[in-house]
Protein backbone atom coordinates (compact mmCIF):
# COMPACT_ATOMS: atom_id res chain seq x y z
CA UNK A 1 0.00 0.00 0.00
CA UNK A 2 1.24 3.46 -0.96
CA UNK A 3 1.56 6.24 1.58
CA UNK A 4 -1.31 8.27 0.04
CA UNK A 5 -3.68 5.31 0.17
CA UNK A 6 -2.81 4.70 3.85
CA UNK A 7 -3.66 8.30 4.77
CA UNK A 8 -6.96 8.08 2.94
CA UNK A 9 -7.85 4.88 4.85
CA UNK A 10 -7.16 6.53 8.24
CA UNK A 11 -9.30 9.56 7.40
CA UNK A 12 -12.18 7.32 6.38
CA UNK A 13 -11.94 5.30 9.58
CA UNK A 14 -11.94 8.46 11.70
CA UNK A 15 -15.02 9.79 9.93
CA UNK A 16 -16.85 6.50 10.51
CA UNK A 17 -15.94 6.45 14.20
CA UNK A 18 -17.13 10.04 14.65
CA UNK A 19 -20.46 9.15 13.06
CA UNK A 20 -20.92 6.24 15.36
CA UNK A 21 -20.22 8.39 18.39
CA UNK A 22 -22.58 11.12 17.11
CA UNK A 23 -25.40 8.65 16.59
CA UNK A 24 -24.85 7.13 20.00
CA UNK A 25 -25.18 10.56 21.63
CA UNK A 26 -28.20 11.44 19.53
CA UNK A 27 -30.07 8.25 20.57
CA UNK A 28 -29.27 8.59 24.40
CA UNK A 29 -32.95 9.07 25.41
CA UNK A 30 -33.90 5.64 24.25
CA UNK A 31 -31.11 3.85 26.10
CA UNK A 32 -32.49 1.70 29.08
CA UNK A 33 -31.62 3.04 32.60
CA UNK A 34 -29.53 0.76 34.79
CA UNK A 35 -31.23 0.55 38.29
CA UNK A 36 -29.22 -0.51 41.36
CA UNK A 37 -30.88 -1.99 44.53
CA UNK A 38 -31.51 0.74 47.21
CA UNK A 39 -31.14 -0.41 50.89
CA UNK A 40 -32.37 2.77 52.59
CA UNK A 41 -35.66 4.66 53.02
CA UNK A 42 -36.11 8.30 53.92
CA UNK A 43 -38.86 9.08 56.47
CA UNK A 44 -40.52 12.22 57.76
CA UNK A 45 -41.81 13.07 61.29
CA UNK A 46 -43.07 16.34 62.82
CA UNK A 47 -40.27 18.81 63.44
CA UNK A 48 -41.57 19.99 66.86
CA UNK A 49 -43.57 18.54 69.74
CA UNK A 50 -44.67 20.19 73.01
CA UNK A 51 -45.58 18.02 75.99
CA UNK A 52 -46.20 18.43 79.70
CA UNK A 53 -44.29 16.22 82.10
CA UNK A 54 -45.99 12.82 82.28
CA UNK A 55 -47.80 13.15 78.94
CA UNK A 56 -47.24 10.87 75.92
CA UNK A 57 -47.68 11.29 72.17
CA UNK A 58 -47.00 8.95 69.24
CA UNK A 59 -45.22 10.66 66.35
CA UNK A 60 -46.81 10.35 62.92
CA UNK A 61 -44.42 8.78 60.37
CA UNK A 62 -44.41 9.47 56.64
CA UNK A 63 -42.16 6.96 54.83
CA UNK A 64 -40.58 7.82 51.45
CA UNK A 65 -41.33 5.92 49.26
CA UNK A 66 -44.77 5.30 50.73
CA UNK A 67 -44.80 1.53 50.14
CA UNK A 68 -41.65 0.85 52.15
CA UNK A 69 -41.62 -1.82 54.84
CA UNK A 70 -38.20 -0.96 56.16
CA UNK A 71 -37.88 -1.15 59.98
CA UNK A 72 -37.52 2.17 61.80
CA UNK A 73 -35.16 2.77 64.71
CA UNK A 74 -35.85 5.44 67.34
CA UNK A 75 -33.56 7.28 69.71
CA UNK A 76 -33.77 10.12 72.24
CA UNK A 77 -30.89 12.51 72.80
CA UNK A 78 -31.86 12.89 76.47
CA UNK A 79 -33.97 10.14 78.02
CA UNK A 80 -34.13 12.07 81.29
CA UNK A 81 -36.24 14.70 79.49
CA UNK A 82 -38.22 12.55 77.02
CA UNK A 83 -38.14 8.87 76.08
CA UNK A 84 -39.26 7.14 72.89
CA UNK A 85 -40.20 3.49 72.33
CA UNK A 86 -40.05 1.27 69.24
CA UNK A 87 -43.42 2.56 67.98
CA UNK A 88 -42.49 6.24 68.13
CA UNK A 89 -44.39 6.90 71.35
CA UNK A 90 -42.73 9.86 73.11
CA UNK A 91 -43.17 10.28 76.88
CA UNK A 92 -42.23 13.54 78.59
CA UNK A 93 -40.34 13.06 81.85
CA UNK A 94 -39.46 16.54 83.07
CA UNK A 95 -38.97 20.11 81.90
CA UNK A 96 -36.36 20.51 79.14
CA UNK A 97 -35.70 19.67 75.47
CA UNK A 98 -34.69 16.48 73.74
CA UNK A 99 -34.22 15.46 70.11
CA UNK A 100 -36.02 12.36 68.88
CA UNK A 101 -34.34 10.70 65.88
CA UNK A 102 -36.04 8.21 63.56
CA UNK A 103 -34.14 6.35 60.82
CA UNK A 104 -34.88 3.55 58.35
CA UNK A 105 -31.45 3.24 56.75
CA UNK A 106 -31.72 6.50 54.82
CA UNK A 107 -31.48 10.08 55.97
CA UNK A 108 -32.49 10.44 59.67
CA UNK A 109 -35.57 12.46 60.63
CA UNK A 110 -35.58 14.52 63.81
CA UNK A 111 -38.20 16.05 66.12
CA UNK A 112 -37.43 18.66 68.75
CA UNK A 113 -39.41 17.84 71.93
CA UNK A 114 -40.08 20.63 74.41
CA UNK A 115 -41.39 19.60 77.81
CA UNK A 116 -42.86 22.88 79.02
CA UNK A 117 -46.59 22.91 78.46
CA UNK A 118 -48.71 24.79 80.98
CA UNK A 119 -48.90 22.99 84.33
CA UNK A 120 -51.96 23.30 86.55
CA UNK A 121 -53.91 21.58 89.31
CA UNK A 122 -57.58 21.19 90.19
CA UNK A 123 -58.39 22.31 93.73
CA UNK A 124 -61.18 21.38 96.11
CA UNK A 125 -64.72 22.40 95.27
CA UNK A 126 -65.89 24.84 97.93
CA UNK A 127 -68.99 26.79 98.97
CA UNK A 128 -71.31 23.93 98.07
CA UNK A 129 -75.04 24.52 98.41
CA UNK A 130 -77.97 22.57 96.99
CA UNK A 131 -77.41 24.08 93.53
CA UNK A 132 -74.17 26.10 93.52
CA UNK A 133 -70.45 25.60 94.13
CA UNK A 134 -67.07 27.21 93.56
CA UNK A 135 -64.51 25.44 91.37
CA UNK A 136 -60.85 26.16 92.13
CA UNK A 137 -57.60 25.66 90.24
CA UNK A 138 -53.99 26.82 90.13
CA UNK A 139 -51.72 27.61 87.16
CA UNK A 140 -48.32 26.31 88.28
CA UNK A 141 -46.43 27.05 85.05
CA UNK A 142 -47.75 29.18 82.17
CA UNK A 143 -45.78 27.04 79.66
CA UNK A 144 -43.84 27.88 76.50
CA UNK A 145 -45.58 28.96 74.38
CA UNK A 146 -47.73 30.45 77.15
CA UNK A 147 -51.35 29.44 77.65
CA UNK A 148 -54.02 31.64 76.12
CA UNK A 149 -57.14 30.16 77.77
CA UNK A 150 -57.96 28.54 81.10
CA UNK A 151 -61.06 27.39 82.92
CA UNK A 152 -62.95 24.32 84.11
CA UNK A 153 -64.84 21.48 82.49
CA UNK A 154 -67.30 19.36 84.45
CA UNK A 155 -69.71 16.53 83.87
CA UNK A 156 -71.71 13.82 85.61
CA UNK A 157 -69.49 11.30 83.79
CA UNK A 158 -65.85 10.63 84.73
CA UNK A 159 -62.87 12.22 82.95
CA UNK A 160 -64.53 15.29 81.43
CA UNK A 161 -62.81 17.18 78.60
CA UNK A 162 -63.57 20.49 76.93
CA UNK A 163 -65.03 18.58 73.99
CA UNK A 164 -67.58 16.44 75.82
CA UNK A 165 -68.61 18.39 78.94
CA UNK A 166 -69.70 21.80 80.19
CA UNK A 167 -66.89 24.35 79.91
CA UNK A 168 -66.39 27.53 81.93
CA UNK A 169 -63.74 30.00 80.73
CA UNK A 170 -61.93 32.10 83.34
CA UNK A 171 -60.28 35.33 82.22
CA UNK A 172 -56.56 36.00 82.65
CA UNK A 173 -53.30 34.41 81.49
CA UNK A 174 -51.21 34.83 84.61
CA UNK A 175 -49.70 32.26 86.98
CA UNK A 176 -51.52 31.46 90.24
CA UNK A 177 -54.94 30.53 91.61
CA UNK A 178 -58.22 30.98 89.74
CA UNK A 179 -61.84 30.06 90.42
CA UNK A 180 -65.35 30.06 89.00
CA UNK A 181 -68.74 30.21 90.70
CA UNK A 182 -71.03 27.57 89.19
CA UNK A 183 -74.83 27.62 89.39
CA UNK A 184 -77.75 25.36 88.43
CA UNK A 185 -76.15 22.22 89.86
CA UNK A 186 -78.44 19.35 90.80
CA UNK A 187 -78.36 18.43 94.50
CA UNK A 188 -77.36 14.82 95.21
CA UNK A 189 -75.52 14.50 91.88
CA UNK A 190 -71.80 13.76 91.66
CA UNK A 191 -69.92 16.12 89.34
CA UNK A 192 -66.46 15.35 87.97
CA UNK A 193 -64.36 18.50 87.61
CA UNK A 194 -61.06 19.32 85.88
CA UNK A 195 -59.18 22.58 85.47
CA UNK A 196 -57.77 23.06 81.95
CA UNK A 197 -55.45 25.37 79.98
CA UNK A 198 -54.83 25.80 76.23
CA UNK A 199 -51.63 27.23 74.75
CA UNK A 200 -50.98 29.04 71.46
CA UNK A 201 -50.21 25.72 69.75
CA UNK A 202 -53.78 24.59 70.63
CA UNK A 203 -52.43 22.01 73.08
CA UNK A 204 -54.83 21.36 75.99
CA UNK A 205 -53.65 20.21 79.42
CA UNK A 206 -55.80 19.24 82.41
CA UNK A 207 -55.47 19.21 86.17
CA UNK A 208 -56.27 16.16 88.25
CA UNK A 209 -59.93 15.16 88.21
CA UNK A 210 -62.06 15.53 91.33
CA UNK A 211 -63.49 12.01 91.47
CA UNK A 212 -66.49 10.45 93.15
CA UNK A 213 -65.34 9.70 96.71
CA UNK A 214 -65.72 6.71 99.00
CA UNK A 215 -67.75 7.94 101.95
CA UNK A 216 -68.09 6.08 105.24
CA UNK A 217 -68.43 6.77 108.95
CA UNK A 218 -65.43 6.44 111.24
CA UNK A 219 -67.07 3.32 112.68
CA UNK A 220 -69.80 0.95 111.52
CA UNK A 221 -70.85 0.06 115.08
CA UNK A 222 -70.72 1.81 118.42
CA UNK A 223 -71.32 0.55 121.95
CA UNK A 224 -72.04 3.29 124.45
CA UNK A 225 -73.38 3.44 128.00
CA UNK A 226 -76.59 5.16 129.01
CA UNK A 227 -75.84 8.83 129.67
CA UNK A 228 -72.58 8.84 127.73
CA UNK A 229 -71.83 11.05 124.75
CA UNK A 230 -69.86 10.26 121.63
CA UNK A 231 -69.65 11.50 118.06
CA UNK A 232 -69.54 10.16 114.54
CA UNK A 233 -67.42 11.54 111.73
CA UNK A 234 -67.59 11.11 107.97
CA UNK A 235 -64.40 9.80 106.35
CA UNK A 236 -63.89 10.54 102.66
CA UNK A 237 -61.36 8.97 100.28
CA UNK A 238 -59.51 10.60 98.59
CA UNK A 239 -58.85 13.29 101.16
CA UNK A 240 -58.98 16.11 98.60
CA UNK A 241 -62.58 15.31 97.62
CA UNK A 242 -64.92 18.23 97.11
CA UNK A 243 -66.59 19.72 100.15
CA UNK A 244 -69.90 18.08 100.98
CA UNK A 245 -73.03 18.44 103.05
CA UNK A 246 -73.88 15.71 105.59
CA UNK A 247 -76.98 15.14 107.68
CA UNK A 248 -77.38 12.59 110.51
CA UNK A 249 -80.54 10.91 111.78
CA UNK A 250 -81.36 8.27 114.43
CA UNK A 251 -83.80 5.44 113.83
CA UNK A 252 -84.70 5.29 117.52
CA UNK A 253 -84.48 8.62 119.34
CA UNK A 254 -85.66 7.05 122.60
CA UNK A 255 -82.41 5.03 122.65
CA UNK A 256 -79.94 7.49 121.09
CA UNK A 257 -80.21 10.99 119.67
CA UNK A 258 -77.75 12.64 117.31
CA UNK A 259 -77.26 16.23 116.24
CA UNK A 260 -78.29 16.43 112.59
CA UNK A 261 -75.16 18.34 111.53
CA UNK A 262 -72.40 17.84 114.11
CA UNK A 263 -72.75 14.06 114.55
CA UNK A 264 -72.73 14.29 118.37
CA UNK A 265 -74.53 11.34 119.99
CA UNK A 266 -76.23 11.11 123.39
CA UNK A 267 -77.23 7.68 124.73
CA UNK A 268 -80.67 7.83 126.35
CA UNK A 269 -81.84 4.33 127.27
CA UNK A 270 -80.73 0.71 126.87
CA UNK A 271 -81.40 -0.66 123.39
CA UNK A 272 -80.50 -0.46 119.69
CA UNK A 273 -80.57 2.33 117.11
CA UNK A 274 -79.23 2.90 113.61
CA UNK A 275 -77.56 6.20 112.75
CA UNK A 276 -77.83 7.20 109.09
CA UNK A 277 -75.45 9.74 107.55
CA UNK A 278 -76.55 11.21 104.21
CA UNK A 279 -74.18 13.07 101.85
CA UNK A 280 -74.56 14.12 98.22
CA UNK A 281 -72.36 11.14 97.32
CA UNK A 282 -73.88 8.28 99.32
CA UNK A 283 -75.67 7.16 102.46
CA UNK A 284 -73.88 5.20 105.19
CA UNK A 285 -74.97 3.80 108.57
CA UNK A 286 -73.70 2.94 112.04
CA UNK A 287 -75.32 0.43 114.41
CA UNK A 288 -75.62 1.76 117.97
CA UNK A 289 -75.91 -0.45 121.06
CA UNK A 290 -76.69 1.42 124.26
CA UNK A 291 -75.94 -0.58 127.40
CA UNK A 292 -76.44 -0.01 131.10
CA UNK A 293 -74.39 -1.47 133.96
CA UNK A 294 -76.96 -3.08 136.17
CA UNK A 295 -77.21 -2.01 139.80
CA UNK A 296 -79.95 -4.49 140.50
CA UNK A 297 -79.14 -7.64 142.47
CA UNK A 298 -78.72 -9.82 139.36
CA UNK A 299 -78.14 -9.36 135.64
CA UNK A 300 -78.55 -12.01 132.90
CA UNK A 301 -75.67 -12.09 130.38
CA UNK A 302 -75.78 -14.62 127.55
CA UNK A 303 -77.88 -17.15 129.47
CA UNK A 304 -76.09 -16.92 132.84
CA UNK A 305 -77.47 -14.85 135.72
CA UNK A 306 -74.64 -12.99 137.42
CA UNK A 307 -74.57 -11.11 140.70
CA UNK A 308 -73.88 -7.45 140.05
CA UNK A 309 -71.29 -7.18 142.88
CA UNK A 310 -68.24 -9.10 144.08
CA UNK A 311 -68.22 -11.49 147.02
CA UNK A 312 -67.48 -9.69 150.30
CA UNK A 313 -68.03 -9.88 154.03
CA UNK A 314 -70.06 -7.73 156.36
CA UNK A 315 -68.97 -6.90 159.89
CA UNK A 316 -71.84 -7.46 162.31
CA UNK A 317 -70.08 -7.22 165.65
CA UNK A 318 -66.71 -6.24 167.09
CA UNK A 319 -65.63 -7.51 170.52
CA UNK A 320 -62.60 -6.21 172.35
CA UNK A 321 -61.19 -8.80 174.76
CA UNK A 322 -57.80 -7.45 175.64
CA UNK A 323 -55.32 -7.94 174.14
CA UNK A 324 -57.41 -9.28 171.24
CA UNK A 325 -60.08 -7.80 169.00
CA UNK A 326 -62.72 -10.24 167.80
CA UNK A 327 -64.69 -9.30 164.67
CA UNK A 328 -67.84 -11.17 163.79
CA UNK A 329 -68.66 -11.18 160.08
CA UNK A 330 -71.14 -12.66 157.69
CA UNK A 331 -70.91 -13.45 153.99
CA UNK A 332 -72.28 -10.65 151.86
CA UNK A 333 -71.93 -8.78 148.57
CA UNK A 334 -69.83 -5.69 148.03
CA UNK A 335 -71.85 -2.50 148.24
CA UNK A 336 -71.72 -1.60 144.50
CA UNK A 337 -70.57 -3.05 141.15
CA UNK A 338 -67.37 -1.00 141.32
CA UNK A 339 -66.51 -2.04 144.92
CA UNK A 340 -63.58 -4.44 145.20
CA UNK A 341 -64.94 -6.90 147.76
CA UNK A 342 -62.52 -9.48 149.21
CA UNK A 343 -59.87 -11.86 147.82
CA UNK A 344 -59.77 -15.67 148.26
CA UNK A 345 -57.37 -18.52 147.61
CA UNK A 346 -58.93 -21.32 145.56
CA UNK A 347 -61.25 -23.64 147.58
CA UNK A 348 -60.69 -21.61 150.74
CA UNK A 349 -63.26 -19.50 152.53
CA UNK A 350 -60.76 -17.32 154.39
CA UNK A 351 -61.04 -13.79 153.07
CA UNK A 352 -58.24 -11.31 152.48
CA UNK A 353 -58.58 -7.56 152.16
CA UNK A 354 -57.57 -5.48 149.12
CA UNK A 355 -55.90 -2.65 151.01
CA UNK A 356 -52.93 -3.93 153.02
CA UNK A 357 -49.69 -4.19 151.05
CA UNK A 358 -48.70 -7.44 152.80
CA UNK A 359 -50.44 -10.24 154.73
CA UNK A 360 -49.34 -11.78 158.04
CA UNK A 361 -49.24 -15.55 158.26
CA UNK A 362 -49.75 -16.06 154.51
CA UNK A 363 -50.82 -19.64 153.75
CA UNK A 364 -48.27 -21.01 151.28
CA UNK A 365 -49.72 -24.53 151.13
CA UNK A 366 -51.46 -25.74 147.97
CA UNK A 367 -55.27 -25.82 148.32
CA UNK A 368 -56.52 -29.34 147.71
CA UNK A 369 -59.67 -30.80 146.16
CA UNK A 370 -61.15 -31.70 142.78
CA UNK A 371 -63.80 -28.99 143.11
CA UNK A 372 -64.60 -25.96 145.19
CA UNK A 373 -66.32 -27.50 148.19
CA UNK A 374 -69.67 -26.04 149.25
CA UNK A 375 -68.39 -25.65 152.79
CA UNK A 376 -65.64 -23.38 151.47
CA UNK A 377 -67.90 -21.34 149.17
CA UNK A 378 -67.71 -17.64 150.15
CA UNK A 379 -70.79 -16.71 148.10
CA UNK A 380 -73.99 -15.47 149.77
CA UNK A 381 -76.90 -17.87 150.13
CA UNK A 382 -78.46 -18.82 146.77
CA UNK A 383 -75.27 -18.09 144.81
CA UNK A 384 -72.19 -20.07 143.83
CA UNK A 385 -68.79 -19.64 142.16
CA UNK A 386 -69.04 -19.69 138.33
CA UNK A 387 -67.62 -22.55 136.28
CA UNK A 388 -64.96 -22.29 133.61
CA UNK A 389 -67.68 -22.62 130.93
CA UNK A 390 -69.62 -19.71 132.44
CA UNK A 391 -66.45 -17.60 132.42
CA UNK A 392 -65.95 -18.53 128.76
CA UNK A 393 -69.49 -17.39 127.97
CA UNK A 394 -68.42 -13.84 128.83
CA UNK A 395 -65.50 -13.67 126.42
CA UNK A 396 -65.90 -16.30 123.70
CA UNK A 397 -69.53 -15.87 122.71
CA UNK A 398 -70.66 -13.90 119.65
CA UNK A 399 -73.46 -12.42 121.73
CA UNK A 400 -71.17 -10.70 124.25
CA UNK A 401 -68.68 -7.90 123.78
CA UNK A 402 -66.28 -6.67 126.45
CA UNK A 403 -64.19 -3.53 126.79
CA UNK A 404 -61.97 -1.71 129.24
CA UNK A 405 -63.92 1.08 130.94
CA UNK A 406 -63.80 3.45 133.87
CA UNK A 407 -67.06 3.12 135.75
CA UNK A 408 -67.69 5.60 138.56
CA UNK A 409 -63.96 6.38 138.70
CA UNK A 410 -62.98 2.72 138.97
CA UNK A 411 -61.08 0.94 136.18
CA UNK A 412 -62.29 -2.44 135.03
CA UNK A 413 -63.89 -4.34 132.21
CA UNK A 414 -67.54 -4.26 131.17
CA UNK A 415 -69.22 -7.27 129.54
CA UNK A 416 -72.24 -6.38 127.39
CA UNK A 417 -74.96 -8.69 126.11
CA UNK A 418 -75.34 -7.50 122.51
CA UNK A 419 -78.96 -8.65 122.28
CA UNK A 420 -80.36 -7.12 125.46
CA UNK A 421 -77.90 -4.35 126.29
CA UNK A 422 -77.46 -5.77 129.81
CA UNK A 423 -73.98 -5.11 131.16
CA UNK A 424 -71.78 -6.61 133.89
CA UNK A 425 -68.92 -4.55 135.34
CA UNK A 426 -65.92 -6.29 136.93
CA UNK A 427 -63.48 -3.95 138.71
CA UNK A 428 -59.74 -4.41 138.20
CA UNK A 429 -59.05 -5.43 141.80
CA UNK A 430 -55.64 -7.00 141.22
CA UNK A 431 -54.66 -10.02 143.37
CA UNK A 432 -52.42 -11.31 146.15
CA UNK A 433 -49.33 -13.16 144.96
CA UNK A 434 -49.06 -16.88 145.71
CA UNK A 435 -45.54 -16.64 147.18
CA UNK A 436 -46.02 -14.10 149.98
CA UNK A 437 -49.52 -12.58 149.66
CA UNK A 438 -48.28 -9.19 148.46
CA UNK A 439 -50.81 -7.03 146.64
CA UNK A 440 -50.32 -6.95 142.86
CA UNK A 441 -51.74 -4.94 139.90
CA UNK A 442 -54.64 -3.24 141.66
CA UNK A 443 -56.33 -0.88 139.18
CA UNK A 444 -54.68 -2.42 136.12
CA UNK A 445 -55.64 -6.11 136.18
CA UNK A 446 -58.59 -8.20 137.26
CA UNK A 447 -58.44 -11.86 138.39
CA UNK A 448 -61.61 -13.85 139.12
CA UNK A 449 -61.75 -17.50 140.20
CA UNK A 450 -63.87 -20.19 138.59
CA UNK A 451 -64.84 -23.35 140.48
CA UNK A 452 -63.20 -25.58 137.85
CA UNK A 453 -59.83 -27.19 138.70
CA UNK A 454 -57.11 -27.44 136.06
CA UNK A 455 -57.25 -31.02 134.80
CA UNK A 456 -53.54 -31.31 133.99
CA UNK A 457 -52.11 -30.00 137.25
CA UNK A 458 -53.52 -30.39 140.78
CA UNK A 459 -51.86 -27.13 141.81
CA UNK A 460 -53.87 -25.06 139.33
CA UNK A 461 -57.42 -23.95 138.60
CA UNK A 462 -59.15 -21.87 135.92
CA UNK A 463 -59.65 -18.15 136.32
CA UNK A 464 -60.68 -15.09 134.29
CA UNK A 465 -57.87 -12.59 133.82
CA UNK A 466 -58.17 -9.19 132.14
CA UNK A 467 -56.43 -5.87 131.71
CA UNK A 468 -56.69 -2.91 129.35
CA UNK A 469 -55.57 -5.04 126.38
CA UNK A 470 -58.14 -7.84 126.65
CA UNK A 471 -59.56 -10.75 128.63
CA UNK A 472 -59.02 -14.51 128.72
CA UNK A 473 -59.68 -17.68 130.72
CA UNK A 474 -56.75 -19.96 131.61
CA UNK A 475 -55.23 -21.80 134.58
CA UNK A 476 -53.21 -20.34 137.43
CA UNK A 477 -51.78 -21.27 140.83
CA UNK A 478 -54.39 -22.07 143.50
CA UNK A 479 -52.37 -20.22 146.14
CA UNK A 480 -53.08 -16.87 144.46
CA UNK A 481 -55.86 -14.85 146.09
CA UNK A 482 -58.41 -13.62 143.53
CA UNK A 483 -61.82 -11.94 143.43
CA UNK A 484 -65.08 -13.87 143.11
CA UNK A 485 -68.13 -12.74 141.15
CA UNK A 486 -70.96 -15.14 142.10
CA UNK A 487 -73.67 -16.51 139.77
CA UNK A 488 -77.21 -17.40 140.75
CA UNK A 489 -77.49 -21.02 141.85
CA UNK A 490 -80.29 -22.54 139.74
Amino acid sequence: MTKNKFIQFCLLAAICFAGVVFNACKNDDSTPEIVRPNDSTNISIPENLWLAAGESHTLEITPLPKNTTKAITWQSSNASIATVDSTGKVTAIKKGTATITAQAGGKPAVCEVTVDLPMLSTGKVTNITDSTATFNGTIINVGKPAYIEKGFCYSTAPNPTIKDSTKIIVTGTEKGEFSANVTKLKYGTVYYVKAYAINAQKDTVYGKQIIKPTVKLNTSSLIIAVGEKDSLKILVTPADTAAYKVEYASSNTSVAIIDAYSGKITAKTKGHATITATTPYSTTTCKILVYEVSTEENVPINGTIWATCNADIKIINTKITRPNIVIDTIIAFATAPESYGKLYQWNRKVWLNTTDATVKNWNVTIPQGTKWEKANDPCPEGYRIPTQAEMDSLIKAVNVVNMWKTYKNVAGRVFVDKITGNALFLPAVGCRNYSNGSLYAAGTHGFYWSSTPYESDATGAYRLRFNQSGAGVSDDCRRDAYSIRPVLAQ
